[in-house]
């Protein structure tokens, strides 16, 4: 009995099989024996982190940058489904195989969203509102790092490569200055997952910023979202009670967060939509904070 590695036609593991002779399965380009059983079990583990050089037939390499395992594992998976198979192939034993920094790994294809952002665009001149990309996970990652005791970055990836996400970054000017995070669940409601200001700027500019999302979402028929608050936040909660008309989920608390939800109709009718925006001029952040002042809830 023999012992095989599928390869594809770019030198990457992508099966195993034994038999008596090489066969062909899942597009492989080739089989290549492997003496050992054991050794070609452990090299079909870390699948798909191995490469082959070409022109060989026996010496491998395995991915070990980081951002280059999710792109490989991200090929052929997304969302919740990449995660779990990234933190398996990491937590099977390594494998005494060397890393060739140069490897190539393509980026993988943009994630077409279940439920279109309608709200992506520009504001105002140079302040951008988009579904963040998944070469953003650095920024994603920071802001993270303070709330979570696991691994922020790869939290991070799972929800840029969610179909059933929305990771929403704002910029000035390609400055990030939030990031947020919204699920849609199958019962037809909306998870709010996360958000951080990366910059410190007035909370009436961030409640004129939701209309678009609010919008969106009411635009798409969902009427509800829940929530988390840490319960430190007690002024936050208040504001949000205030402004957005969200409740409290009585009975629904934990020792540290407060359970909230927003009817979505309700919540987009209290927003007063943005000052007119003054297309013949180019702006300033200040200058947009200013203008919502004057609106401010």
């Amino acid at each position: 009995m023999s012992h095989f590695l599928l390869i594809d036609k770019a030198g990457w593991v992508i099966g195993y099989h034994n038999g008596l002779e090489p066969k062909l399965f899942f597009g492989a380009d080739k089989s290549v024996e492997v003496g050992d059983g054991a050794a070609a079990l452990s090299l079909a583990s870390k699948i798909p982190l191995v490469w082959l050089q070409p022109e060989t037939t026996n010496f491998f390499f395995m991915v070990r940058d980081r951002k280059k395992q999710w792109y490989r594992i991200r090929k052929d998976l997304m969302g919740e489904m990449a995660v779990q198979h990234f933190k398996t192939a990491n937590e099977l034993p390594d494998l005494p195989l060397k890393d060739i920094p140069d490897i190539p790994v393509d980026e993988p294809s943009p994630v077409q969203r279940r439920f279109e952002p309608l709200f992506e665009g520009e504001i105002f001149p140079g302040l951008e509102h988009r579904i963040s990309r998944e070469s953003e996970v650095d920024i994603w990652e920071k802001a993270l790092l303070p709330s979570l005791k696991e691994d922020a970055w790869l939290k991070a990836a799972g929800w840029l490569s969610d179909p059933d996400c929305w990771p929403i970054i704002t910029l000035w000017n390609g400055t990030p200055l939030r990031v947020q995070c919204y699920r849609f669940n199958m019962d037809g409601t909306v998870t709010g997952l996360f958000t951080s200001n990366l910059k410190n700027l007035p909370r009436w500019f961030w409640t004129r910023f939701q209309r678009g999302l609010f919008d969106a979402l009411d635009q798409h028929g969902f009427e509800r979202m829940d929530f988390v608050v840490p319960k430190t936040l007690q002024s936050y909660i208040g504001h949000l009670v205030d402004v957005y008309k969200a409740r409290k989920l009585y009975g629904k608390e934990s020792d540290e967060n407060v359970r909230m939800r927003y009817h979505i109709p309700t919540t987009l009718a209290g927003i007063p939509d943005w000052p007119e925006p003054y297309n013949q001029k180019a702006f300033n952040l200040s200058e947009i904070v200013e203008a919502t002042r004057r609106l401010q809830c």
